[in-house]
């Protein structure tokens, strides 16, 4: 409510504004947080009276205030507003709150939380590729889509470019599309046989992991698949994406039915290690996960778990 108060009737009245409405705030989503940094930032509406300051504070407590020391100032006015965070401690739950002031107040944004990742090692396999890895809840987990040619004993994948992927009954990977360019970002692509297959498709000392360590994972992020996107390589709305866990989650498609291939930018699939051939899905369309059940010959991505 904004009350208007008239000084006087005279050709050179003054108006004075009362303002008894606090700012309305919306909290953003933190996106791109890492080891001891995080994107951060609001939206702000002035509700009738003009905002003096604006900005995100934070804590390791819930529900932090502007009273803290830790806090942005980012500008006045209505809008959005984004902030940087750094020096932050590794893998630290923090709880934020976006505010913005006027002359009756401060208003808040609901509050938030994300925890900072915690540095791991990266892992080679057996042919020299490096991948970064990233600690999720209780697991470590490769965040990169695996690339290899051979499996932990050394032995050669074989890579079928031909039509006859479909009626394949033994082990076989290829590029999406057979483009080797597709490799650096979204790696390669698997049947089922060769993801299961007993001489281990990932690293040594790291696994496929099965249905119910899938499970683990899809628990600790709330059943919310955004936060195992990558923000960016998505194709379409990427609903939801943050790459809270660091997952960095990619569309790469799939190599399916009569050799066709399928969703590249909008959808991605990982195998699980399971009697049935399944696999875990995240799509650009929303920020749901889900599992899908494939045909063994499908060609799906495939991420590594450390034993």
């Amino acid at each position: 409510m904004v009350a208007v108060v008239f000084a006087s009737c005279s050709k050179d009245a003054t108006v004075a504004i009362a303002c008894f409405n606090v700012p309305l705030v919306k909290t953003s989503l933190p996106l791109n947080i890492g080891t001891n940094s995080a994107l951060i930032g609001g939206i702000a509406y002035d509700n009738g009276c003009a905002i003096l300051s604006r900005g995100v504070c934070w804590s390791t407590s819930p529900n932090p205030t502007i009273d803290l020391e830790t806090k942005t100032v980012n500008g006045s006015g209505s809008g959005e507003f984004k902030d940087e965070l750094i020096n932050l401690e590794e893998d630290q739950r923090y709880y934020l709150r976006a505010y913005a002031t006027n002359e009756a107040g401060t208003g808040y944004g609901s509050s938030l939380y994300f925890t900072t990742r915690k540095i791991t090692d990266p892992v080679h396999d057996s042919e020299g590729n490096v991948y970064q890895t990233i600690k999720i809840g209780d697991q470590i987990w490769m965040a990169e889509n695996l690339k290899s040619t051979k499996y932990c004993n050394g032995d050669l994948i074989p890579n079928v470019t031909g039509n006859n992927w479909f009626s394949l009954t033994s082990d076989a990977w290829s590029y999406y599309n057979n483009q080797a360019e597709n490799n650096a970002m979204y790696g390669k692509l698997y049947n089922w046989y060769a993801a299961t297959d007993k001489r281990n498709i990932c690293p040594c000392n790291w696994h496929l992991p099965t249905r119910e360590e899938w499970m683990a994972l899809m628990d600790y992020v709330g059943r919310n698949g955004g936060k195992l996107k990558s923000v960016t390589g998505w194709e379409g709305p990427n609903i939801g994406a943050t790459n809270e866990t660091g997952f960095n989650g990619l569309p790469a498609g799939y190599r399916g039915p009569g050799n066709f291939v399928l969703y590249f930018g909008r959808d991605g699939g990982w195998w699980k290690n399971h009697l049935y051939s399944e696999a875990l899905n995240l799509t650009s369309y929303s920020d749901g996960m889900g599992n899908v059940a494939l045909d063994k010959t499908t060609g799906a991505s495939v991420r590594c778990l450390k034993d």
